[in-house]
């Protein structure tokens, strides 16, 4: 007998809403380019879920022996309630009961109700926020950074069906009776930072700016150490941001300031914090591709001369005006939805302070951009162009969405499993003063 499914997340009554596109996301298995079932990662089973699967497999014949060949126990005194055991994962990295098919074979024989929170739930990601939920997707899956990054219209919150969320939280419910001042700052301050975002007249670099003056003007007053933070003059600091007109006067400064930033010292800041890791455990398909767009800026870490910050923003420049004379709305749109995907789902108050947060965000969009540009299919499309063959166009547009989809799924993989990333930020913000106003501006024009 299965034990006792747990209770739904969402509480009937309650309202679930989240960006548009996770309405109509759907795993899709066996067609995935590269499914998280194969992606080597741990995933932990709790003991609900050992004890749920156990029975299952208990009952199917030869289920004893799949069982323990597919599920490794945590040994104590290390394990507890919430980390039991481990799926256990072949030479490849993929999860033993993946069939040759791509699919489950869990699943297949016994049903969706029979697997695990962590697989059932990925890449959806559940937080209670006052009294509703909100639903996010992480974009280390493919299908979901295809849905998110490739659509207009698709980070629009919405109302969603309960059946849609995931069975485990995302974290600790946040803003509610008697939470610390910050958290119940976190709409006003949320809203303020996707409101640029979400404003299609400005180029992106522009909003990008708008979103680090946000945080730069109300930081002062309102972080984790503030005992209380006076809404009103919050909302006042954040009014200018959400009145179009006033938004369009800032966006001017923003844009001046845009012009005269020292880009060559942000990209150093991105290079060093690729290479921080290279050789230390990147998955074989990031780490190829951080080497391969590397050395098409010319900053491989085997370089025996190191070019100069000029010449490598130069290599930078030349491949990004190309890429956006040609199809520059869709990658604005990749960088700003990415950027509001990252803000609803990682909310600024688990942060101590919003500059902080902004300053983490941007490298990290700064980071997906210099990637993409420097991806080596597209970087032979631009050579090609370069060396007068079919110019960069309309025409190019499935081959630029492939290399979003790619570079955000193997970075969100990067982000989202690696325990040294904390620490690596830091080392780099720190090294190279990216959490200054200039820096910060720098980053968002890479």
């Amino acid at each position: 007998m299965l034990a006792a499914p747990r209770r739904p997340l969402v509480p009937e009554g309650a309202a679930l809403v989240g960006p548009r596109y996770v309405a109509g996301f759907a795993c899709i298995g066996g067609a995935c380019e590269d499914s998280c079932c194969s992606a080597g990662w741990g995933i932990p089973i709790s003991r609900h879920d050992h004890d749920r699967l156990r029975a299952a497999l208990d009952d199917a014949p030869d289920g004893a022996r799949a069982f323990a060949a597919g599920v490794l126990p945590v040994p104590a005194p290390d394990a507890s309630d919430a980390t039991f055991a481990l799926l256990r994962r072949d030479a490849a990295g993929r999860c033993t009961f993946l069939e040759a098919d791509g699919l489950c074979g869990v699943q297949r024989a016994h049903g969706a109700d029979t697997l695990n929170d962590t697989c059932t739930d990925f890449p959806r990601s559940t937080r209670q926020l006052g009294d509703r939920f909100e639903l996010v997707l992480a974009l280390s899956c493919p299908e979901a950074a295809r849905r998110s990054l490739l659509v207009d219209g698709a980070m629009e919150l919405v109302p969603l069906a309960r059946a849609l969320a995931s069975r485990a939280p995302a974290g600790m419910p946040l803003a509610q009776p008697g939470a610390p001042a910050w958290e119940h700052a976190l709409e006003p301050l949320r809203a303020a930072l996707l409101a640029p975002l979400a404003d299609t007249r400005l180029p992106v670099a522009v909003r990008l700016v708008l979103v680090t003056a946000v945080a730069q003007a109300v930081a002062p007053e309102v972080h984790a150490r503030a005992a209380t933070i006076d809404r009103a003059a919050l909302d006042d600091t954040c009014a200018a941001i959400h009145d179009p007109d006033a938004r369009a006067a800032l966006a001017a400064d923003a844009a001046a300031m845009a012009e005269d930033v020292p880009a060559d010292r942000a990209l150093l800041g991105v290079i060093a914090f690729l290479h921080g890791r290279l050789g230390h455990g990147l998955q074989p398909k990031f780490l190829t591709l951080v080497q391969g767009a590397l050395a098409t800026l010319g900053a491989s870490a085997e370089a025996e001369t190191p070019p100069t910050a000029a010449t490598l923003l130069h290599a930078l420049d030349q491949r990004r005006k190309a890429w956006h004379a040609a199809l520059g709305p869709r990658l604005d749109r990749a960088v700003a939805n990415m950027a509001m995907n990252v803000v609803l789902k990682e909310p600024v108050v688990r942060w101590p302070d919003p500059v902080a947060y902004v300053t983490e965000l941007m490298l990290r969009i700064a980071t997906f951009r210099v990637l993409l540009v420097g991806h080596p299919a597209l970087d032979a499309r631009y050579r090609a162009d370069r060396a007068g063959g079919p110019p960069l166009g309309p025409e190019d547009a499935g081959l630029l969405d492939a290399c979003i989809v790619e570079v955000a799924y193997l970075l969100g993989r990067y982000l989202e499993h690696n325990r040294h990333l904390p620490a690596l930020v830091r080392e780099t913000v720190a090294a190279h003063a990216l959490d200054t106003p200039e820096l910060l501006a720098a980053l968002c024009v890479l």
